[in-house]
């Protein structure tokens, strides 16, 4: 029987989404590609998603589920600038 080599690092060490993270997930990645060249996602295609497309209309859940998607969108940019800037 052949040996199976060990599973690649990003697949093992990869965090967990919970579940009720899942949308915010799927929001991100759905946005993506509308963001500006090197910049990030405009907070007006943030709350578009969500508001017309996902059909979010309490203010609160909104606000949060916007929130969320531009943390993750902060954290995306941090990585990229110190991927280009070789740390």
């Amino acid at each position: 029987m052949e040996e199976q080599d060990d599973p690649p690092k990003p697949l093992v060490e990869r965090g967990e989404i919970f579940q009720d993270l899942v949308p915010v997930w799927e929001a991100f990645w759905t946005l993506h590609p509308a963001r500006q060249s090197g910049g990030g996602l405009l907070m007006s295609d943030i709350v578009f998603y969500w508001r017309d497309l996902m059909g979010v209309v309490n203010q609160e859940d909104l606000k949060y589920k916007t929130l969320l998607v531009r943390k993750m969108d902060n954290e995306y940019l941090k990585v990229m600038r110190e991927k280009s800037d070789g740390v």
